[in-house]
């Protein structure tokens, strides 16, 4: 268990008792592990339920602190269903239809937003898609950003590999019903291309390779073993994935997501082309809005 738990602020380069010199870490809670006996339920469907309604908290947290702290931008760090968490909030927060006298704190927590990553994300591709067309209003073409509700969209930066197919097809399988696809962003990325979002397939050997050459040694599952497929954790447990997103946050200029769409190989694109779709159920059918 211990290797599943590592410290996330100490990996992403904070430091105590510096004032916040190099960040302030603030942890989210939420209560995610539904006892099947408590509930009689599919403890999933209860946990997929419950973060719909811990996004909202989030958003309040959000709103405080960018009133407190005007002038830092927010970044979000998440995991598995705590992606389901993040994007419902932002969703809940960029909705044209929130009560007009709301509006201006909720716009004011999206521009505090700058960076996002989202590693084995659990939450399906639809909600992702929705996300983006509410902070683009529905335009998905850099030149048109000027017409956006939102000028400026906080960036993703969305960790994927085929590490976690077991889990996903869990996720996919056991989450509530509902319209559309059941595919999950951990595993089909957005399914769509857009200027804020980019998907890295950490156990993609072009993309291994890419970040390679620049010093980084990432894997996104094991070699052998069971947990070749049901390592759930090695994002943020194997040591050079976690120098990746430090140095996302930290180095921000050499990590804009316009270049990293920009990276090709052999004339293809190294990110945004993800080689881990599943045989079935993988037609996106449509975005709620």
């Amino acid at each position: 268990m211990r290797y599943h738990s590592t410290g996330w602020p100490y990996g992403l380069g904070m430091e105590p008792g510096d004032g916040g010199a190099k960040g302030l870490a603030i942890g989210f809670g939420w209560d995610s592990d539904p006892s099947f006996w408590d509930h009689g339920l599919n403890p999933y469907v209860v946990a997929y339920d419950r973060a719909e309604v811990a996004a909202w908290h989030l958003v309040a947290t959000l709103d405080q602190i960018a009133t407190l702290l005007p002038k830092r931008p927010i970044d979000l760090f998440c995991h598995s269903l705590g992606s389901r968490v993040v994007i419902r909030a932002i969703a809940q927060a960029a909705d044209r239809e929130a009560p007009d006298e709301l509006k201006p704190r909720l716009h004011a927590v999206i521009a505090a937003l700058d960076r996002v990553i989202l590693l084995a994300g659990a939450e399906r591709v639809m909600e992702a898609q929705l996300m983006m067309r509410r902070l683009n209003h529905g335009l998905l073409k850099a030149s048109e950003r000027a017409k956006a509700l939102f000028p400026k969209v906080p960036a993703f930066y969305n960790i994927v590999s085929r590490e976690n197919d077991v889990l996903d097809k869990l996720a996919e399988n056991f989450g509530p019903a509902a319209p559309g696809s059941k595919q999950v962003v951990g595993h089909n990325g957005l399914e769509a291309l857009d200027p804020n979002w980019v998907d890295i397939q950490l156990d993609d050997s072009t993309v291994a390779d890419w970040f390679l050459r620049r010093g980084y040694h990432v894997s996104g599952d094991n070699t052998s073993g069971l947990f070749t497929v049901l390592d759930h954790w090695i994002h943020y447990t194997w040591r050079d994935n976690m120098r990746v997103y430090n140095d996302i946050l930290r180095d921000r200029a050499r990590w804009k997501i316009s270049d990293l769409k920009a990276e090709k190989q052999d004339g293809k694109r190294i990110f945004d082309s993800l080689r881990i779709r599943s045989n079935s159920g993988s037609l996106f059918i449509g975005a709620r809005d």
